[in-house]
């Protein structure tokens, strides 16, 4: 059997064909749209960079999916729907849901540059995330820097933990509001020292729902809302900047692995990650 890294590795390389051009159902303002969205991709030491932290990310969801079968995955804020369609490729039936009509039109698009490569259902839907998941069940819902957006993220996360299956998973993986490099750059971005929460239409009827521009959480408060949510807490794991050198010589001595999981044990640990994947199970 495949190992994770080898399915991350070749999404990764699908990706990278894609920003140079090589998705022939984009047309020219959807390929600049993604080129904008993959801008981390733009040169040979960022697309090394990027690789790596990239498999950090993904690596316990996709050593899961492998061990699972016909799961029922809401793709939460999926923007331009990348990892939507590793979840297919990987045999999950997933549901990409976000508020943007034009990235929702560009991932409804990659689904055919991708087409050979997935395994279970995908659809992409335009609505408020709120009044998607109380339509059907779920065994996981994921987000990938999105709940940072969800506004309130509170009650989202309870009204997933009354949306998934018995033994249903909420998996978040998000930018460390703790590491004091993850609040400079938000401050860098939105100019402003705290998170802004304002109203945006949604294509339901006179709809509207809340939307948080860079609400950071830090690892305690994160794990305290799903707790409070009535989760347990099953897995938590870190990215740190050593991740970036993790293939190649580093990658088999174990290195890296250590000195991160040295990181971790340290009470300064999570301050210094990047960013944490967290897991609520019901």
């Amino acid at each position: 059997m495949r190992n994770p890294r080898e399915f991350i590795a070749d999404f990764y390389t699908a990706l990278e064909r894609e920003y140079d051009g090589k998705n022939p159902f984009l047309d020219s303002e959807e390929n600049r749209i993604f080129r904008k969205y993959y801008g981390a991709l733009r040169n040979k030491f960022r697309r090394y960079l990027y690789k790596n932290l990239y498999h950090s990310r993904l690596r316990y969801i996709t050593s899961l999916l492998l061990s699972l079968r016909n799961t029922d995955i809401l793709d939460a804020g999926c923007g331009l729907g990348s990892e939507s369609l590793l979840f297919s490729s990987l045999g999950a039936n997933v549901l990409g849901v976000d508020l943007n009509e034009v990235r929702l039109k560009v991932a409804k698009k990659r689904k055919l540059f991708y087409r050979d490569l997935m395994k279970g259902k995908l659809e992409f839907v335009l609505g408020n995330v709120f009044e998607v998941i109380k339509k059907q069940k779920f065994d996981i819902v994921w987000m990938n820097e999105s709940i940072s957006h969800i506004h309130p993220a509170e009650d989202f996360l309870r009204l997933a933990h009354e949306q998934l299956n018995p033994g249903g998973r909420v998996i978040i993986s998000e930018g460390n509001g703790g590491n004091p490099y993850i609040l400079l750059k938000r401050i860098l971005k939105t100019g402003s020292w705290s998170w802004t929460p304002y109203f945006v239409k949604t294509p339901e009827a006179n709809g509207r729902v809340g939307y948080a521009i860079e609400r950071l959480f830090t690892v305690k408060e994160i794990r305290d809302i799903l707790t409070e949510a009535g989760y347990f807490i099953t897995h938590l794991e870190f990215t740190y900047f050593l991740s970036i050198f993790s293939i190649g010589r580093f990658e088999k001595s174990g290195l890296i692995t250590k000195l991160e999981q040295l990181l971790k044990r340290r009470k300064f640990g999570p301050l210094a990650a990047l960013s944490y994947r967290i897991e609520g199970k019901v």
